[in-house]
């Protein structure tokens, strides 16, 4: 195996937290989310056990020698909305202890409006808690409803209302386009309305159907038929046109935000840096024994707990990574960015070697020149006429490794 130099000083961290638990299974969501018996609030001692197995994960990472201080917190899941303020601060403050919580990192809670309020949103500012990501999905009851969502349009407008009050802003709103009967001009006016509403981030993500989800089984099923190629297309164009004309920037493939207000834990990901990914189906990456190493934890919570509670630090799998995978998952990843990927420093980190074998720079080269990737001495970025390309673009870079 290839050794990767560890770093002089401890990098800076990432903190993923997984919530697996949700009321309601969604039909598109092939997340690990788990619905509760009859939509019912998770069990007090079920919660607690959890609580617990997520903080002595934390404990089990950092016995692995991973050290340096959190960029970012983010809870996810499932909903973690779900979790009490007081749960959330618990967690916060183990992690605190853990590696360090800085006073600019960033602790980031994903909520749906049927499981948040005011009160809610007042309690997690007071645990720390300094930007929420809503789910909001759409703002037309029939869309919502076509989603499997729980909410109602009002709901969500109140929901965000109460998160960019308690938030001063900070404040990502979820929405989903290209459902299969959307009218384009009803889209631009339900964005328009978002992006007026005090939000400082805003995530537009393309209906894709996903297997083993309630969707694959409805289209498969000729059930419904999803919206074609060209008409998503129209979708993302108009998406990028709106948001831009009203002061967001479209700094990833599907994510805007306000200058400042990039989500700083995605960049981290993004970036190719460290994260630690703790709690039931969570994925990380870092440096471990020299080496970087992708982790997954077990999916089902009861299982999870179990193995943490066995203190077997992988409580899934962990898999070494090659340097030339490595260097292909950078590239793949920071490509993603309006800022492109740093070549100079995927080589540094990984090797030119592995960038050659893992890259057909041919083809690169073959895409520059048809304007579709735009490249300097340092970074290769995507032009405007490749950004809603980048599927396409990455077949023909990325070698079968």
């Amino acid at each position: 195996m290839n050794e990767i130099s560890l770093p002089a000083a401890p990098s800076p961290l990432a903190l993923y937290i997984h919530w697996p638990w949700c009321l309601k299974k969604c039909p598109y969501c092939d997340f690990n989310s788990h619905a509760t018996p009859n939509g019912a609030p998770v069990d007090d001692d079920m919660a607690e056990r959890y609580l617990r197995a997520v903080m002595a994960d934390m404990t089990l990472w950092q016995d692995q020698g991973i050290t340096g201080n959190l960029v970012s917190i983010f809870f996810g899941g499932g909903t973690p909305s779900l979790m009490k303020p007081d749960q959330l601060a618990r967690l916060i403050s183990h992690a605190h202890k853990t590696w360090g919580v800085l006073p600019e990192t960033e602790i980031t809670v994903e909520c749906n409006p049927t499981s948040s309020s005011k009160t809610l949103f007042s309690g997690l500012a007071s645990a720390g808690v300094n930007r929420v990501s809503v789910g909001v999905q759409g703002l037309r009851d029939d869309d919502l409803s076509f989603l499997g969502r729980e909410h109602n349009a009002a709901q969500a407008l109140e929901t965000l209302s109460h998160a960019v009050h308690a938030m001063d802003g900070h404040v990502n709103a979820d929405v989903m386009y290209g459902l299969p009967y959307q009218k384009l001009g009803v889209w631009r006016d339900d964005l328009t309305r978002l992006a007026e509403m005090g939000i400082s981030h805003l995530s537009a993500y393309q209906l894709t159907i996903e297997m083993q989800t309630a969707f694959y089984s409805q289209v498969a099923r000729g059930l419904w038929h999803p919206l074609e190629n060209d008409a998503q297309a129209d979708f993302f164009e108009a998406t990028q046109t709106i948001l831009r004309e009203r002061g967001f920037e479209n700094y990833e493939t599907s994510n805007f935000a306000r200058p400042g207000h990039a989500c700083r834990h995605n960049l981290h990901v993004w970036r190719y840096q460290p994260y630690i990914g703790v709690g039931a189906g969570a994925h990380g990456r870092a440096l471990i024994n020299g080496e970087w190493c992708a982790t997954t934890r077990l999916k089902m919570p009861t299982k999870y707990m179990e193995n943490i509670e066995e203190k077997a630090f992988w409580a899934g799998s962990s898999t070494p990574l090659t340097l030339p995978s490595t260097a292909q998952e950078a590239f793949m990843m920071g490509l993603r960015l309006a800022e492109g990927v740093n070549m100079e420093d995927i080589e540094k980190r990984f090797g030119r070697a592995a960038c050659e074998d893992s890259l057909d720079f041919k083809a690169l080269d073959r895409f520059v020149r048809l304007g579709m990737i735009r490249q300097s001495r340092t970074h290769v970025c995507l032009t405007s006429a490749g950004w809603g390309l980048l599927d396409s673009l990455l077949r023909e870079i990325l070698i079968a490794l």
